[in-house]
């Protein structure tokens, strides 16, 4: 989604932030890549005696997808120019979402093999999440397998595809997913409760990362990672923002990514998060200067660590501070 610098209104005000994601998924520490390099075709670690396959359904691509369409050839981005009109946006991305999965066997393990053709600069990445008594788990990169803390029974996958701004996008022609038994790894972290610096924006019409178009008067928030973005119109995954006093708070669905990192989710700890793992948790990722001469956007994983409270993106109507 576009971010017009100039229609970004601070609150003045810092608030504390409850991150009510069910962040229960860890994976396993791998030195392989969460997103796969450009070649063709990806194979990955062949299936573990015993596991339940399947093949993720690509033909159908309906309104909780996002920038994606289904060829002859296999998924491909709809449009390869970012959505919006900011002259920040570097990428463009898509996002197909599977139905859920109910499976024959509780696992604690599901993996993703991919067939696709990367050319350079653009990713696939199959991602995996599981359902509790709480609710749905993080979503984590499944191509490095993602590893549960307890046994599951139910899963969704979704494929999320990026292209530079113009360039060529990657054709996905199949995802395989398998689900087996491994060591589990340590407890989930439960909801934890950060200051941060928020802002309001308006964008009314455009389009959010998990493809809502934004109304008037929409109440929602973004956060700098994809691992708990909700399905359309959904509330998989909410922030409750508070004002510094507590008198009056707010339950938001995270329908968004950014405002500028988007692979940088700061509420994990180290072995987990995805980017920063040299920082400590809370500390986010330095947004690196940009300028409206570049086309650096918004980034994939930040600058160096800040001490300065993480940020958060509610939203207001267009006009309004």
């Amino acid at each position: 989604m576009s971010r017009p610098q100039c229609r970004i209104r601070s609150l003045a005000l810092v608030a504390p932030l409850t991150l009510a994601l069910t962040a229960t998924l860890l994976p396993v520490t791998s030195g392989i890549p969460e997103t796969p390099a450009a070649g063709s075709p990806l194979t990955l670690t062949a299936a573990a005696p015993g596991g339940e396959l399947w093949n993720a359904d690509l033909s159908v691509v309906d309104r909780d997808d996002v920038n994606v369409r289904r060829t002859a050839a296999g998924l491909r981005l709809r449009d390869t120019r970012p959505a919006g009109r900011s002259p920040h946006s570097a990428i463009a991305e898509g996002m197909l979402l599977s139905v859920p999965r109910t499976l024959t066997r509780p696992a604690t393990r599901v993996r993703a093999q991919v067939a696709a053709d990367v050319p350079a600069g653009a990713t696939v990445e199959a991602q995996v999440r599981a359902w509790r008594a709480s609710g749905w788990t993080e979503w984590r990169a499944a191509t490095t397998s993602a590893v549960f803390d307890r046994p599951v029974s139910r899963v969704q996958s979704r494929v999320v595809l990026t292209a530079p701004a113009g360039g060529t996008t990657a054709t996905v022609r199949g995802v395989q997913l398998t689900a087996d038994a491994t060591a589990a790894v340590s407890a989930a972290t439960p909801g934890l409760t950060y200051r941060v610096y928020a802002t309001r924006i308006g964008l009314v019409g455009e389009l959010t990362a998990n493809g809502r178009s934004v109304q008037p008067r929409d109440h929602f928030a973004a956060l700098p990672s994809r691992r708990g973005l909700s399905p359309l119109n959904t509330g998989d995954y909410t922030v409750r923002v508070c004002t510094t006093t507590g008198s009056r708070c707010e339950y938001a669905p995270v329908w968004d990514v950014g405002p500028w990192n988007t692979r940088d989710d700061y509420w994990n700890p180290s072995a987990v998060r995805r980017t920063g793992r040299t920082c400590r948790r809370a500390d986010p990722r330095r947004r690196p200067p940009t300028s409206r001469a570049t086309t650096a956007g918004r980034t994939s994983s930040g600058g160096p660590c800040s001490t300065r409270p993480a940020s958060t993106w509610p939203t207001a109507p267009s006009g309004t501070a």
